[in-house]
């Protein structure tokens, strides 16, 4: 019987990260996998990743996993056009090709869904948050 394999999420993650950071289309924002206390508007963070093992991809040669990663944006702009901007630009980087990651390779990438909604807690200061899911089929290599 084989060991366990880990899972894809670290590697998925700093994937995610480097291909924001190097695109044209998000390379201009701050990109976090955490929100440091210095953070200012508008930035974008990747985190919340969930994965299950895939049955429908299950192979004799290859373990296949879905992961999920959740991508937030944040946007202190008056009105939806700079966070509905930054979303889309998150989903042109992320769809330009598909991702690098170490370890695996990727069968399939799609965006699964996308919301945004106004974080009213300080109705002084009205934050719009994007958050875009963003489903990895991916094999083991």
């Amino acid at each position: 019987m084989g060991g366990l394999r880990g899972l894809a999420f670290a590697e998925l993650t700093k994937a995610v990260i480097t291909r924001l950071k190097a695109s044209a289309y998000t390379s201009s924002y701050s990109i976090y996998g955490y929100v440091p206390d210095s953070a200012s508007f508008p930035y974008i963070v990747v985190s919340t990743i969930s994965g299950v093992k895939s049955i429908s991809f299950d192979s004799r040669s290859a373990e296949y996993e879905d992961n999920i990663v959740t991508i937030h944006v944040y946007s202190s702009y008056r009105g939806d056009k700079e966070a509905t901007q930054m979303m889309e630009d998150c989903n042109q980087a992320i769809s330009s090709s598909t991702l690098s990651v170490t370890g695996y390779r990727i069968a399939m990438q799609e965006m699964e869904s996308a919301v945004l909604f106004v974080d009213d807690t300080d109705s002084t200061n009205l934050i719009r948050h994007g958050v875009i899911e963003w489903r990895f089929h991916m094999a083991t290599t």
